[in-house]
């Protein structure tokens, strides 16, 4: 006992087998880990016998593992530790299931003269990994988010992690200036920061979506208390239709009433539970143009007729929504939306229940006058006249 020793370790080992001889620092390292099978490794271990502080130095080889509940396919360890440091180079640290998810390299260290609460570890990573495996270290909800967002090779992605005395301090970045799809769609000129500090989140992202510019921040302790704000400008009413009616699985005739040229601003800010979109609350407001929107015939079949005649007297044209709205207990309200065309307007106010999609609307519909004489100057509005004009 406590006699100086030289051990050499090579081929299969489990990590477990080398916890008598290493102690708590290696350990704790491979509580980070969920291994499948026993990693390939060559290690050197020398010191005295029964005293854990000897030093250690190898190579050890991973494939198909989590790493902080983030799959991972594949990762080469270089260790190096002695009594004051304990430095872990990461080579190609390649995550998620396909080479398309990206790697990272980089090292995990440890200051073993610092007080335990700042010792460690502090980790510095750099390459393509995709965001959403990053993200999938901390809080599975915000994964599921970025996992919509598939980045190509050519982006860069860093991750680096500092120990405080209140917990760790985390921040990733993204960046991808070349074209992307985000749930589908075509993007480009993505960018996102993430900071985890004294367990906050605080996200910021921006990208180019629907021929527009879209900016998301989030913040917040938890997934279940989170603070968000949405950001959509002069985007393509049409495509974002179509990725909101794609992710909720409606008919693509669904959105037949926006044509091309549509255009969308959009604002919201107020509270979210990710786990529960339909728990919501908060205030936002948007401005939409879609050229022949909806088309009101006072005269039905007869203004038909008419306009086919050249006549489009009793045929007014809405093109243009606008309004305020707040959100909360599960229920949209709208006190001034406001439907416009070149000739008239439709005024409505109303809620729509979020949970079961109910709709209760009340308007004016109004037009102008002629010569004094007026077709229809005030036309009250029934919640079954709203939903005819599929507004």
């Amino acid at each position: 006992l406590g006699g100086e020793f030289n051990l050499r370790l090579r081929g299969d080992v489990h990590p477990n087998t080398l916890n008598e001889i290493l102690g708590k620092w290696w350990i704790d390292t491979w509580k980070m880990f969920e291994i499948k099978k026993d990693p390939r490794a060559t290690i050197d271990v020398w010191g005295k016998w029964g005293d854990l502080n000897g030093s250690v130095k190898g190579r050890v080889r991973m494939d198909d593992f989590t790493l902080l509940t983030a799959p991972f396919r594949r990762v080469t360890l270089s260790i190096d530790h002695s009594p004051d440091f304990t430095r872990i180079g990461a080579e190609e640290l390649a995550g998620g299931k396909s080479e398309e998810d990206g790697m990272v390299q980089g090292s995990i260290s440890w200051d073993w003269r610092k007080p335990k609460v700042l010792a460690g570890p502090m980790i510095v990573l750099r390459g393509n990994l995709q965001p959403w495996i990053a993200a999938d270290c901390s809080t599975d909800s915000f994964a599921e988010i970025l996992r919509k967002i598939e980045l190509p090779s050519s982006h860069s992605f860093d991750l680096s992690v500092t120990p405080t005395e209140n917990g760790l301090n985390i921040e990733a970045n993204a960046e991808c200036l070349a074209p992307f799809k985000a749930w589908g769609v075509e993007s480009r000129n993505f960018k996102i920061n993430v900071v985890s500090k004294n367990n906050i989140i605080d996200a910021h992202s921006s990208f180019v979506l629907a021929d527009g510019e879209v900016k998301f921040e989030l913040k917040g302790k938890s997934p279940h208390e989170s603070e968000i704000l949405l950001e959509l400008k002069n985007c393509d009413t049409l495509k974002i239709t179509r990725l909101t009616e794609k992710l909720k699985g409606a008919k693509a005739d669904s959105i037949e009433m926006f044509k091309p040229g549509s255009n969308l601003n959009f604002n919201f800010h107020g509270t979210v539970d990710i786990e529960n979109p339909t728990e919501i609350k908060g205030l936002g407001a948007f401005d939409l143009y879609s050229p022949d929107l909806k088309k009101i015939r006072l005269l039905g079949g007869l203004s038909t007729i008419l306009e086919s005649l050249g006549i489009e007297a009793t045929t007014y044209t809405l093109d243009h929504i606008n309004g305020h709205f707040g959100c909360v207990d599960g229920t949209a309200y709208f006190p001034d939306l406001m439907v416009m065309g070149p000739q008239s307007y439709l005024g409505l106010n109303g809620e729509v229940h979020i949970k079961e999609t109910e709709v209760d609307f009340n308007g004016q519909f109004t037009v102008p006058k002629s010569g004094g004489f007026t077709p229809l100057e005030i036309l009250n509005l029934s919640r079954n006249l709203v939903n005819n004009t599929k507004i």
